[in-house]
C-alpha cells in the first residue's frame, strides 16, 4: 500500500547505524549480559555521547515530591497488592501481531470521529531519512489516509539536511532532486488534506555543508551548524540556500512554493540551539563567540576606562582589555558578576538578532506563518530569547538515554518520581500569546514506566492550552515489523528506532483523544508571571543561564494554567493591560516582588518537608484559585487541576482523568483504582487503562467505547549489563515482548444492554469476543496481555449491538 514507504536505501540504513551507535548484528541468550559483551559495553559506555537534551538544563531541586516520611509510611501501609495480578507482571508474552496499518472503519480508525477537530495539532513525527516519501500520487493518498486513521492532523519534518542533500555532497546545499521532488508531493498531499506541518531549517550540526559523508548530520571540518549560526556568514548563507530551494521554489504539486502554503503553520529555524545549551555540553562557552562578545562590550563600553569601571568588582585578567579584544568569556557555571551579567545580555541581544533577521528574510519571501527556535533549556536565559519569536517549541524527555547505542543507560524513572517535571517545565516556557508545540517529547523505551506518559502528557497539554503534541522516535507510524530488514541490526527496535512501538502508539491514541479531541479542558484559572529580561539579568545570586523557576511554579502548573508575559502587559502593579479576553485571573512579579518569587511559609508549614509548595497551595485554595470540591491536598501529596478533571495522587502513584467522553487510570505499584466511570478491583500493577468514546457521546451514553490496556514490551532475547536493566547491551531481535498484565474492572454501565466486548490487534482487526458479565451492578470485564489463545492484547472494542 506505501510505495516506498518505510524502505530503507543502504545509504540511509548506513545513516541509522551511525545514529544508533551500535554493531549491527545481535545474538541470543538469556537476558543477563554474557562476559564477553562487558568490554563492548564499556566501551560504548567511554565513546557514546551525551545525547540528553534535558542534561544542560537547570536542575530545580524541589521540582519532585518531598513528601513528609508520615505520608509516605501511610501510603506503604495502605497498598495493597493482589499477589496473584502482579506475578502476572513477571511474565513476558510474543508478540502475534505483524500488520500494524489500521483497519479502516475499525476502533483503531480515529479519521472519523476526529474529522471535526482541528483545532490541536496532533503530531506525526518524519524524519526525512526514514519518512514516507512516495513517488506517486496514489501511494501519497495512501499514506495520508494512514496518518489520518491514527489520529494525526500534523506532520513535523525533521533532519532535513540528511533527508535532502545528495550523498557524499560535494558542495553545500546539495539537494537531491528526486528528494525534493518527493517531498513537495507528499507536502501537497498533506496540504490538499488540510493538514498543518513544520519543518526544521536546520535540524543537526552538518548545516548542508559539503563533505557530511553518507549521513549528512554531522559536523565537517567547517564547523558546528548550530554554534555558528550566529557567527559564520557560511552558515547564514546555507541557511538562506536551503530555505530558497526546499520553501522559496514553486512546487509543482501546490502549485506555489511552500513558504506561502498556509497549512505551513510553524518554521522552526535551529533545532536545539541556544549557546548556553550547546556550551554545556563541555562546559566552556566556545571560543567561535569570542570576537563578538568583544565586538559587544566595545559597543556597550566604548573604551577601556569605561568598562573597567563598571567591571570595578570583577577579577580582570592582566591580558584582558577591551581595546585588543582580549576579554574573556565566562565559565558555564560561576557566581555572579558584571561579566556574567554582561554575558547573558550579549547572549540574549545576539540570539534576539539571529531570530530578527530569520524572520526578516522569510517574510521577505511571503512567509505568514510562525516562527521558532531554541526549544531546549529551561532558564531564565532561554526564556529571553524566546520573546521575539512567534511560536514556542520545546524537546523534553522523561529518562532520556546516556547514549543512543549499546552501552547506553537510563535510570527506569517514573513520572511520578519528577512530579511530571518534564511537562511542567515545558509549562512555565509558554509565552502568552504565542502557540506551545512540544516538538519532541517521549518516556523512551525502554523505560518500565512508559505507560504513564500518553495520559500525563494530553492532559496536561490540554490543561496548559497548548497548541500541538509531538512524539518523537523513528518510523512510530510504520506499518509492519520488519523482521525481514535487509541490515540485521534494524531486526529489533531501539531507543529511537522504534518500529511502531506498540506502547508508544498507545500512548499518542490516548494523548489524542484528551488533547486534540478536547476531553480534557483548559484550565479554568490562569496565572500570569511577568517576564522581566533586566531584573533576570542583576539577580545577584546567579547567572541568568543558571537561573530557572523553582518547585512551587512547577507544581502549580498542575492545578492552575500559567505563562510568561510580556512586561508591556501590565502596568507595574499587577494590573492587566492587554486584551480583556485574555485577562489572567493573576499576574505575579517573580523577578520584583520576593514573596512571588519564593513565598513567605506560614507558621504551619515551616520545617516542613516542602514548605513553599505547601504555602503557594494554600492561597491557590483561599484566592479561590480552585472550587470547594477540589481535592488538592498539598501535605498529603494530592494535587488536583482547577478543572476537577485531572486527579494525581502522588505517594499512591495514581492519577485518574475523568471526563464525559473519556476516562484513564494510571496506576503504579498498586493493584485496586476505584473512580468515577471504572472501577478496577484487582490489577497487575505499573498499567494504564482507558475507556474513550468512540461515537462522541458521553462514556456513559455511548454505544461504542474503545478500552486501552497497557503494560510494556521489549525485544526477544534483550540483554542488560546489570540486574537491573539500566544499561543495554543487546537490542535483542522481534518478536516484541510483552510484559504480562491483567486487570478486572466494573464500568458504569448497564451489564443488562446488550455489550459486547471483542479484543483487537494492533490493527484494529477483531480478533475474539471477551466476557462480560455482572458484578455489583455495573458492567464486569476482564483485560489481558497474556491470552493464551489469542496472543497478547492492548485493545478492546466495547459495543452496545
Amino acid at each position: 500500500m506505501f510505495e516506498n514507504a518505510f524502505r530503507l536505501t543502504a545509504v540511509a540504513a548506513a545513516s541509522l547505524c551511525l545514529l544508533a551507535l551500535s554493531a549491527c548484528s545481535g545474538s541470543g541468550g538469556d537476558t543477563s549480559v554474557s562476559s564477553s559483551n562487558l568490554s563492548s559495553v564499556a566501551s560504548a559506555q567511554a565513546v557514546g555521547r551525551t545525547v540528553d537534551p534535558a542534561i544542560n538544563d537547570v536542575e530545580v531541586s524541589d521540582a519532585g515530591p518531598m513528601l513528609d516520611p508520615k505520608v509516605k509510611a501511610a501510603s506503604a501501609a495502605a497498598t495493597t497488592v493482589d499477589s496473584t495480578f502482579a506475578a502476572y507482571g513477571e511474565q513476558w508474552y510474543p508478540l502475534r501481531t505483524q500488520s500494524l496499518a489500521v483497519v479502516p472503519g475499525s476502533a483503531l480508525d480515529f479519521s472519523t470521529a476526529l474529522a471535526n477537530y482541528n483545532s490541536k495539532s496532533m503530531c506525526a513525527a518524519w524524519m526525512l531519512p526514514t519518512a514516507p516519501m512516495p513517488s506517486t500520487a496514489a501511494s501519497a493518498s495512501a499514506t495520508v489516509d494512514e496518518l489520518q486513521r491514527r489520529g494525526f492532523n500534523f506532520v513535523r519534518l525533521h533532519l532535513v539536511e540528511a533527508g535532502l542533500m545528495t550523498v557524499n555532497a560535494t558542495s553545500n546545499v546539495q539537494i537531491d532532486a528526486d528528494k525534493l521532488d518527493r517531498l513537495w508531493r507528499m507536502v501537497a498531499e498533506l496540504s490538499k488534506r488540510n493538514m498543518g506541518y513544520s519543518i526544521d531549517i536546520i535540524s543537526s550540526a552538518n548545516g548542508y555543508m559539503a563533505g557530511g559523508g553518507t549521513d549528512n548530520e554531522s559536523a565537517t571540518s567547517q564547523g558546528d551548524a548550530k554554534t555558528l549560526i550566529n557567527t559564520s556568514d557560511a552558515f547564514r548563507t546555507n541557511w538562506k540556500t536551503a530555505v530558497n530551494k526546499i520553501l522559496g521554489t514553486t512546487n509543482p504539486y501546490l502549485g506555489k512554493p511552500m513558504i506561502k502554503d498556509t497549512n505551513l503553520k510553524m518554521i522552526v529555524g535551529v533545532n536545539e540551539n541556544p549557546m548556553a545549551f550547546i556550551a554545556g555540553f563541555s562546559g566552556v562557552f566556545p571560543s567561535a563567540y569570542k570576537p563578538l562578545w568583544n565586538n559587544w562590550l566595545k559597543t556597550k563600553y566604548g573604551t577601556d576606562t569605561a568598562w573597567r569601571t563598571a567591571w570595578a568588582k570583577v577579577s580582570i585578567g592582566s591580558t584582558e582589555s577591551l581595546s585588543n579584544a582580549t576579554i574573556n568569556m565566562p565559565s558555564y557555571s560561576s557566581s555572579k558578576t558584571q561579566r556574567e551579567a554582561d554575558f547573558a545580555a550579549f547572549i540574549a541581544a545576539t540570539e534576539k538578532a539571529t531570530t530578527t533577521w530569520q524572520m526578516n528574510y522569510l517574510a521577505s519571501l511571503g512567509y505568514t506563518g510562525t516562527y521558532s527556535q531554541y526549544n531546549v533549556r529551561n532558564s531564565w536565559m532561554e526564556a529571553e530569547s524566546r520573546m521575539p519569536l512567534s511560536a514556542i517549541s520545546f524537546n523534553t524527555y522523561n529518562d532520556h538515554p546516556s547514549a543512543y547505542g549499546i552501552g547506553g543507560s537510563i535510570k527506569h524513572t517514573s513520572l511520578f518520581d519528577s512530579m511530571f517535571g518534564y511537562m511542567t517545565k515545558a509549562a512555565m516556557l509558554n509565552q502568552y500569546g504565542k502557540p506551545l508545540y512540544l516538538t519532541e517529547t517521549s518516556d523512551v523505551y525502554w523505560n518500565k514506566y512508559r505507560h504513564e506518559a500518553g495520559a500525563v502528557v494530553g492532559a496536561i497539554a490540554a490543561h496548559q492550552d497548548w497548541q500541538g503534541l509531538c512524539s518523537f522516535a523513528y518510523l512510530t507510524d510504520a506499518t509492519s515489523y520488519d523482521t525481514n530488514a535487509y541490515y540485521e541490526h534494524l531486526r529489533s527496535m531501539k531507543s529511537f528506532m522504534v518500529w511502531g512501538d506498540p506502547i508508544n502508539v498507545a500512548n499518542d491514541r490516548i494523548a489524542t483523544m484528551l488533547f486534540r479531541r478536547g476531553d480534557v479542558s483548559k484550565a479554568r484559572y490562569k496565572v500570569a508571571y511577568t517576564l522581566r529580561p533586566d531584573e533576570m539579568n542583576n539577580y545577584k545570586y546567579g547567572a541568568t543561564w543558571m537561573m530557572s523557576y523553582s518547585g512551587h511554579f512547577l507544581k502549580r502548573a498542575l492545578v492552575n494554567g500559567v505563562e510568561l508575559i510580556d512586561p508591556s502587559l501590565t502596568d507595574g502593579n499587577k494590573n492587566w493591560l492587554g486584551a480583556a479576553a485574555d485577562k489572567p485571573a493573576e499576574i505575579r512579579e517573580p523577578h520584583r516582588v520576593a514573596d512571588d518569587l519564593t513565598p513567605t511559609v506560614r507558621a504551619a508549614y515551616q520545617g516542613t518537608s516542602d514548605p513553599t509548595w505547601y504555602e503557594m497551595a494554600a492561597r491557590i485554595r483561599e484566592t479561590g484559585k480552585i472550587d470547594s470540591s477540589n481535592k488538592t491536598d498539598a501535605p498529603n501529596g494530592i494535587i488536583q487541576s482547577d478543572t476537577n478533571q485531572i486527579y494525581y495522587d502522588i505517594p499512591n502513584q495514581l492519577i485518574d482523568i475523568a471526563t464525559p467522553r473519556s476516562e484513564v487510570i494510571v496506576m503504579g505499584e498498586r493493584s485496586i483504582a476505584k473512580q468515577d466511570f471504572m472501577n478496577v478491583s484487582r490489577s497487575t500493577p505499573r498499567v494504564t487503562i482507558a475507556a474513550m468514546s468512540l461515537d462522541g457521546a458521553d462514556l456513559v451514553n455511548s454505544k461504542r467505547i474503545l478500552l486501552v490496556h497497557l503494560s510494556n514490551v521489549k525485544g526477544t532475547n534483550m540483554k542488560f549489563a546489570d540486574s537491573a536493566e539500566t544499561t543495554i547491551s543487546d537490542w535483542g531481535t522481534f518478536p516484541m515482548l510483552v510484559r504480562g498484565a491483567k486487570s478486572d474492572i466494573q464500568l458504569k454501565l448497564s451489564p443488562t444492554a446488550g455489550w459486547k466486548l471483542y479484543a483487537l490487534d494492533l490493527s484494529g482487526k477483531r480478533i475474539g469476543q471477551m466476557w462480560t458479565g455482572s458484578v455489583s451492578g455495573r458492567l464486569g470485564v476482564s483485560l489481558e496481555t497474556n491470552n493464551q489463545w489469542i496472543g497478547p492484547v492492548f485493545y478492546y472494542e466495547l459495543v452496545r449491538e
